[in-house]
């Protein structure tokens, strides 16, 4: 193995050690209570984030091996012989043995760390061909286990290996992350599952953007993407159009929402998601939600879905836009969602441009307008609708100043 520039090996050597960390955790030590004993064990040798970092493995295990011997050893002697001054003296030697050598070893691993630069400096060709070989599918990489991601020579290898995978499509502003899937020179499935080598990086993130649209991704992808979203985030921003994906990425969506989200873009539209996608999403939202955008143009959304986002509608809503251009949306969803749009909002765009809707869903959602006191911005598009034109003159005077409707022919809307 190479670990931090130091080579090591043999089978005797690892037989040693994996005999010797056994029995020390077996065998009675007739001198000092067990649990004592193995806590100290526990504390002083095994890898500590702190005082492992960049710490030469062959050393810090060399000096583990003789530790354990010299303790594991003098506790053996006293407890054969019989000899009441030989037993005592054999005792003697080992409490020595474990009061200096213990303390010693800290020391040493305080000495022999190695600097963050100089470890990220010799992990960088193991990254290289790391990456070269996940690359040719001969490696799948494996989620790191929480205890190891924590350690920070197994953090800085994960983000060095991140950076040679991802490249310029993983990139950070400040406290955002923003992953583009088009840019990897990778296929997107393996990018989603080997995101778990961005942890660190998504643990101090704020806001999240992930932009894998037409890049081929599958439910399993969505799934493990999903389980890297930190919980901490407070925007997060998802596109995953033009995917072959259902409700049930949807699905895996909702259960990856983090509970104190402010701002949330979900980019969903050309996909196959339906009515329980969207109830799943709409089930999950967050209460203390500011922002929502739902970009469904070209799904197979129709009213149940809209009925559930009405009834999980966030109270606290400041901003809300909804695409749901050429979907089967009718009056009914409309009316639904209308009626529970809140009165926090000051922004609401809403795109139907080829859907279902006729006169009497566009009139509920006029009727709505004057109910929500702090609206200044609202956005509609109509066209290619069963709206009349006399409908949509009212629509058009009963918006608030400045506010925007598209009519005409039916047409692709603006994102």
């Amino acid at each position: 193995l190479n670990i931090g520039g130091v080579a090591f090996g043999g089978a005797a050597y690892v037989g040693v050690l994996a005999c010797l960390h056994m029995a020390i955790f077996l065998v009675d030590t007739p001198w000092l209570p067990a649990p004592v004993y193995k806590s100290l064990v526990a504390t002083c040798f095994c890898p500590l984030p702190v005082l492992d970092a960049g710490t030469p493995v062959v050393a810090h295990y060399a000096a583990n091996a003789f530790a354990q011997t010299v303790v594991f050893g003098g506790g053996a002697c006293a407890a054969a012989s019989g000899d009441a001054a030989a037993s005592g003296s054999c005792q003697a030697v080992a409490l020595a043995a474990a009061v200096l050598v213990w303390p010693m070893l800290l020391v040493a691993r305080y000495v022999l760390a190695v600097p963050v630069e100089e470890s990220a400096r010799r992990a960088a060709p193991a990254c290289a061909a790391l990456a070269r070989r996940v690359r040719a599918g001969e490696v799948r990489l494996r989620p790191l286990p929480e205890e190891h991601a924590e350690q920070p020579q197994v953090r800085e290898f994960a983000l060095a290996l991140c950076q040679e995978l991802y490249g310029e499509a993983l990139s950070t502003d400040g406290f955002r992350v923003r992953l583009r899937l088009g840019r990897a020179d990778l296929p997107a499935g393996v990018a989603c599952r080997a995101l778990h080598l961005a942890r660190p990086l998504l643990r101090e993130a704020e806001a999240l953007e992930v932009h894998a649209e037409g890049s081929g991704v599958a439910d399993e992808d969505v799934a493990a993407l999903g389980a890297e979203i930190p919980a901490s985030l407070a925007r997060l921003e998802v596109n995953l159009a033009g995917n072959a994906l259902g409700d049930n990425c949807a699905a895996v969506l909702a259960k990856a929402l983090p509970s104190g989200l402010q701002t949330l873009e979900l980019g969903l539209n050309s996909t196959a998601i339906g009515d329980a996608g969207l109830a799943a999403l709409a089930a999950a939202l967050p209460w203390g939600l500011e922002s929502l955008e739902l970009v469904l143009y070209n799904t197979r959304v129709a009213d149940d879905g809209l009925k559930a986002l009405a009834a999980n509608m966030p109270i606290r809503l400041l901003r809300f836009s909804a695409g749901l251009s050429k979907t089967d949306v009718g009056d009914r969803g409309l009316a639904l969602l209308a009626c529970h749009l809140p009165a926090t909002l000051g922004a609401l765009r809403i795109d139907l441009a080829g859907s279902r809707i006729t006169d009497r869903g566009a009139l509920a959602l006029l009727e709505r307008l004057p109910d929500l006191p702090q609206l200044q911005k609202f956005e509609s598009g109509i066209s290619g609708t069963g709206a009349s034109e006399e409908t949509r003159e009212r629509l058009r005077q009963g918006a608030p100043p400045g506010s925007q409707l598209w009519t005409g022919a039916p047409q692709e809307p603006p994102k």
